[in-house]
């Protein structure tokens, strides 16, 4: 078992979320961007 920084793995109900997120009009200015739904799994600097 590995650590997840957000104490539980991803649900549906997590990646469905950022999906509508991008999909709002508050959100047309993202460009370029990576989402990451790894919990926080992956540390980077």
């Amino acid at each position: 078992m590995y650590f997840l920084p957000v104490g539980r793995p991803c649900k549906p109900k997590d990646a469905a979320a950022a999906v509508v997120f991008l999909a709002l009009e508050q959100a047309s200015f993202i460009t370029g961007a990576n989402l990451r739904g790894d919990g926080g799994s992956l540390m980077e600097i």
